[in-house]
């Protein structure tokens, strides 16, 4: 899940992986293109958290808005709604 949503000027991520697996976390703006990268590479088995300072790729500030974030790892992949406020 991600805390808070709706985000102001940041989210927290928080994600299981039973065992070691690559994960891919990243943050999508409406039209589906990659706002920000959050993780890419292996994780260990235990819990995880990932924080997103509200900022693309090259350091701006997003629009408020929705955008999209998606959850990969070896056992599959989620997609969730994330509203950015301000």
């Amino acid at each position: 899940p991600c805390a808070p949503n709706p985000a102001r000027s940041g989210s927290r991520f928080r994600f299981q992986v039973p065992v070691e697996t690559r994960v891919r976390l990243a943050v999508y703006d409406a039209s589906g293109r990659r706002v920000a990268r959050l993780f890419d590479g292996k994780a260990r088995p235990g819990s995880h958290t990932v924080t997103w300072d509200g900022r693309d790729e090259d350091g701006r500030r997003t629009a408020r808005g929705v955008y999209l974030y998606r959850l990969e790892t070896g056992a599959g992949s989620i997609s969730r709604k994330l509203v950015v406020v301000d």
